[in-house]
């Protein structure tokens, strides 16, 4: 395998890059969806407080925590598809829930409940002595924290679902005295997902299964996670699978709220990409990915549900391919876009703020495509800019290897 940082060559199951340092275990590419709920009162963390209390806890807790959690994991690949491991819980054919970390020393067990929920403990010893357990659990995709303190050491989870999750008990004793027990949880199963957005005054909504087996296929592909050129860009666009199911269903709910509109034109392709403004989240690969950079397939990203700007234009380019358009993937100064070619497109909303740009590519004008904000097709800020086949950012002339690509 390839260290995604820098890439070096290293052997399989080797955790840290011995060439720049850099965290490779597959623990860290791990993303998750969980709801916590409390073993005496089964009230949702949600409702806990107010989302400005928990964030100043939560800053506070994991200021200490960072500290003491190890994120190196123990060599366990929590995306091998071979099958479930002896740890798993099997809940039906094909649908398991993997274990690892402290949860396969011992410390920490979990079993599925009465209620069907899955409750998470410390055994007798890891939690003798102390009288206060703070639970954290982790959502590495969106990087978002939740978190319980009880007197007792367990907590049930009461809708578990598919994905990969992490929990962290912090034990403390009278003494003062803390100790850390992190587990790790694979939810082996197909994910789903319902999306509501505004387009043009009309409201779309949109249910989405990711097949957890092309995902897990997507994450062990083996690819060059990084790219230097706007064609190894275009790579990562995929029309098939998960990307045609989401084109299909968002095809049907255009027509059926736009009847005999075309699916050729600017309309379609501006309902395509406000779905990936507004439905999938915008988070840097270091939260996602942790590394710095890491440039996933289109399945992943609607696995997780967010991506830096490069991932969300992977995927409204993928939905724009697979709807028949010619789209790509455009590398400009700091950023990325895709890139959409359309016949006799007009833009008569240029927010305040933005520029209209399109590039010339093999006799045609693709027009650049923002993903992270909902902005119409064409345009950028106004820092951006192109003429006579160069690239400006803030005025001034940009060298470097920036342009567009198709697949």
């Amino acid at each position: 395998m390839r260290c995604p940082n820098c890439g070096t060559d290293v052997g399989d199951g080797v955790l840290f890059c011995p060439h720049c340092g850099q965290n490779i275990s597959m623990k860290h590419k791990r993303k998750l969806r969980f709801i916590l709920m409390d073993v005496q009162d089964d009230r949702r963390f949600r409702h806990l407080a107010s989302a400005a209390v928990i964030t100043v806890v939560i800053i506070a807790v994991l200021s200490v925590l960072f500290a003491e959690w190890d994120f190196g994991g123990d060599g366990d690949e929590k995306d091998n598809p071979s099958g479930p491991s002896e740890y798993a819980i099997i809940l039906g054919d094909g649908v398991y829930i993997d274990l690892y970390d402290d949860f396969r020393t011992g410390e920490m067990s979990a079993v599925v409940d009465v209620s069907g929920g899955i409750r998470i403990s410390l055994n007798a010893d890891a939690g003798a002595g102390s009288t206060s357990y703070l639970w954290v659990l982790r959502n590495d995709s969106e990087d978002v924290f939740m978190f319980r303190t009880k007197e007792t050491p367990e907590i049930l989870w009461t809708t578990p679902s598919a994905g990969i999750y992490s929990v962290t008990v912090k034990c403390t004793g009278e003494d003062g005295e803390q100790t850390v027990y992190q587990g790790g949880i694979f939810y082996h199963d197909d994910l789903h997902r319902s999306y509501s957005f505004e387009y043009s005054g009309k409201v779309y909504s949109v249910d989405l299964t990711v097949p957890i087996d092309e995902y897990m296929a997507a994450i062990n592909e083996g690819l060059d996670r990084t790219v230097d050129s706007p064609e190894e860009a275009a790579s990562f666009i995929r029309t098939n699978g998960v990307v045609a199911d989401l084109e299909a269903v968002l095809r049907a709910s255009f027509l059926s709220a736009n009847p005999g509109t075309s699916t050729t034109g600017p309309e379609y392709a501006s309902m395509i990409l406000a779905f990936v403004q507004s439905c999938l989240s915008e988070a840097s690969d270091t939260a996602v990915h942790k590394v710095s950079e890491y440039w996933a397939l289109p399945v992943e990203t609607l696995f997780t549900g967010c991506g830096d700007d490069s991932d969300l234009s992977v995927v409204a380019a993928s939905l724009l391919c697979a709807a028949g358009y010619s789209a790509g993937i455009a590398l400009i100064p700091e950023h990325t876009v895709a890139a959409l070619y359309l016949d006799r497109y007009t833009c008569s909303d240029v927010p305040s703020g933005y520029e209209l740009i399109r590039v010339p590519l093999d006799g045609r004008y693709y027009y650049l495509c923002e993903c992270t904000e909902a902005v119409p097709i064409g345009c950028l800020g106004d820092g951006y800019g192109y003429l006579n086949g160069n690239f400006y950012y803030y005025g001034e002339q940009v060298s470097g290897d920036f342009g567009i690509a198709l697949p």
